[in-house]
């Protein structure tokens, strides 16, 4: 409600994601990866605000662009200069120089609302000055380590994440603090995810390149490796390539996830379309 803004350009990246999906079905394979970049970059721009709900919703935007290319790449035959132009689009989106830039907003933020503590119940609730005071120098603290913290992986800051949550319940004076915690480790999860996503989609486009030159798919991603001038994305989740398999004509591509296990190629959602908790980040295609 503050920030409605971003509400719109939810929906307008679904227009857009609808147009690419209509034309990836129609063939127009080109056209459809042009419609995908125009909702990426509307998601940059939203990035561009400093504050975490802005990451979030440029997140969701990734996802709604992404969604069409997971549709039709499934089954459809690739032109490689498309699947270059597109692949080398997705390897300029930073998502942790944008995530690093918010922290140093969220902080701005906090900061304010400290301030401002208790003046809605009237200025005979408002909490005393030294209180404020121990408050601030502990939110700061926090913040500072918060902020180092998140540079890293989701997959290697969760353990000083997890340490810096047993430390702020020991001291009063992070008592406010404390509660912050969950909403920056969720934010962290859902950034890496999407971090996952960009890295399949890339892979899954040098692995089209490759199948429309060679009528086959490599057998490994070492393979796919060899013909490139570039290095293939890692999985965030793992530090380590995507697990990659051949199936039928097609492949299935995917990361471990946020759970941090390797679940063997489990889609994010069952047979009625519903989340699971435990899951990988799937990318699939039949031929």
């Amino acid at each position: 409600m503050i920030l409605p803004h971003l509400h719109q350009f939810r929906w307008a990246a679904r227009l857009v994601a609808a147009e690419a999906l209509l034309l990836g079905r129609r063939n127009n394979t080109n056209e459809a990866f042009d419609w995908c970049e125009v909702a990426l970059r509307m998601s940059q721009h939203v990035a561009s605000e400093p504050t975490l709900i802005a990451q979030l919703v440029s997140y969701a935007i990734q996802t709604i662009a992404l969604q069409p290319l997971k549709d039709y790449l499934s089954a459809a035959e690739v032109p490689p200069e498309g699947a270059v132009k597109f692949e080398e689009y997705l390897r300029q989106i930073d998502l942790y120089e944008g995530f690093h830039r918010a922290m140093i907003g969220e902080r701005a933020f906090g900061l304010d609302s400290l301030d401002q503590l208790g003046e809605p119940f009237g200025k005979e609730a408002k909490i005393p000055q030294a209180a404020k005071s121990l408050f601030l120098v502990g939110y700061l603290e926090m913040m500072e380590k918060e902020i180092e913290i998140n540079k890293l992986p989701y997959r290697l800051a969760k353990v000083q994440m997890d340490a810096l949550e047993q430390q702020l319940k020991a001291d009063i004076k992070y008592s406010l603090a404390a509660m912050m915690i969950p909403a920056y480790k969720h934010a962290t999860q859902k950034r890496d995810w999407q971090v996952a996503e960009i890295g399949l989609c890339r892979v899954v486009l040098a692995l089209k390149a490759y199948q429309c030159e060679r009528h086959v798919y490599p057998k490994t991603l070492a393979e796919l490796q060899q013909g490139l001038d570039w290095p293939l994305p890692q999985d965030p989740f793992s530090g380590k390539d995507f697990i990659y398999r051949c199936e039928g004509e097609g492949f299935i591509l995917y990361s471990i996830g946020q759970d941090l296990e390797d679940d063997g190629g489990l889609p994010e959602r069952d047979e009625q379309g519903k989340w699971r908790q435990d899951a990988d980040i799937v990318w699939e295609c039949v031929r």
